[in-house]
């Protein structure tokens, strides 16, 4: 196991989150203290807040996403809690590295009526248990999932991160301008969320921008062997190839290019 460390940008980060997330739970419980008297309304504010935390600690996504995203969470409530105002209590479910992990996940933690979810990492998780929020009323906040269109599942479902539909046709300006490919060819999983959301948005801005996309090739999560995905690549000619994937089947993908004979002239963009 490859020790995780967590900077202090990751734990401002993880505070911000928090903090955004009480803030949404006083929001949406505003109507509450409408009927509430003083004394009714302090109790509530001197009590537990309980938050779900729905994170990988097993499966594929546990190194990648779950452990570091549960430590920077407990970092972020205990400096919350060190200044006395608020008493953050968590109840973490594991996902399980599946989306029917995090429904089950998120319809244990609607059950338990927690105030918020946090977590949710991976846009293919969040956009199956995310109306399970949306349907118990429960705010649930992602940090890390960037797939365009998941916060429009419901006004309970919010995100920090960039779409890709925001963050991806500007950085294809500055990395277009650096690089000055004319021909590019794309790889992506075709079965995540995320990575054929990415894909969709680059083949549009790239085409927007009068470059030519030869070929796009797919593969399924899981897949360890991109040898014909390579060859089809290589035998096109591009300038420059992106993928689109999860941090696994990067590594994976990018560990191959060499025996696959992937040549230095092709820029590989991640």
């Amino acid at each position: 196991m490859v020790p995780i460390h967590m900077g202090r940008k990751s734990v401002i980060t993880c505070i911000y989150v928090l903090a955004i997330v009480i803030l949404s739970i006083v929001f949406f419980n505003c109507a509450k203290f409408i009927s509430m008297t003083p004394d009714e309304a302090g109790q509530l504010m001197d009590s537990n807040v309980h938050i779900g935390v729905v994170v990988a600690l097993t499966g594929k996504h546990a190194e990648a996403y779950g452990f570091a995203m549960q430590r920077g969470f407990e970092l972020a409530r205990d400096e919350i809690n060190s200044r006395g105002d608020l008493n953050l209590t968590f109840i973490t479910v594991d996902d399980q590295s599946s989306a029917s992990g995090a429904t089950e996940a998120v319809q244990h933690l609607v059950d338990q009526g927690v105030s918020a979810i946090v977590g949710l990492a991976i846009s293919t998780h969040l956009k199956a248990a995310a109306p399970i929020a949306q349907k118990g009323s429960v705010i649930a906040f992602s940090s890390v999932s960037s797939a365009a269109g998941l916060s429009g599942i419901g006004d309970f479902i919010f995100r920090t991160s960039l779409a890709t539909n925001i963050s991806i046709p500007s950085g294809l300006k500055a990395i277009g301008e650096k690089l000055g490919y004319k021909k590019v060819a794309t790889i992506y999983d075709e079965i995540d969320v995320y990575s054929t959301n990415s894909n969709e948005v680059l083949k549009t801005a790239l085409e927007t921008n009068g470059v030519e996309v030869l070929t796009m090739e797919t593969f399924r999560t899981g897949d360890t062997d991109f040898s014909q995905q390579f060859a089809n690549i290589i035998a096109m000619e591009p300038d420059a190839l992106f993928v689109s994937a999860l941090s696994q089947e990067i590594a994976n993908i990018l560990g191959q290019t060499t025996e696959a004979g992937v040549p230095d002239s092709i820029d590989i963009i991640v």
